[in-house]
């Protein structure tokens, strides 16, 4: 089987709050619906797949279940410097090490 699409990563935080479970659970499912294949997502806030999706479209699909205005996800491509910043974070450390990040 070959494997086809580009191969993401995404490393989220998401608010402890009353609806926390909903949203993990609604992140979760965006990213199974987006992966071609399987989904590696052993470690706590990191996820690894592949998708035939560009990296606009999975940037927007996440969006639109976080809280941006509580909750953070970085979505990177393993083998291109190409990643987005969703919602807000707390140390720009993240922008200084992904210089080539866009802020979705």
């Amino acid at each position: 089987m070959a494997l086809q699409g580009n191969t993401y990563w995404i490393a989220y935080r998401l608010e402890s709050d009353g609806d926390f479970a909903r949203r993990y659970e609604r992140l979760a499912r965006v990213i199974e619906d987006a992966a071609d294949g399987r989904v590696w997502g052993e470690p706590a806030s990191f996820t690894l797949f592949r998708s035939k999706l560009s990296l606009d479209e999975i940037a927007n699909r996440v969006g639109g279940v976080l809280r941006v205005d509580r909750d953070f996800a970085v979505i990177g491509m393993s083998f291109k410097q190409s990643a987005k910043i969703i919602g807000t974070w707390k140390d720009d450390r993240v922008r200084e090490l992904l210089t080539y990040a866009d802020v979705a």
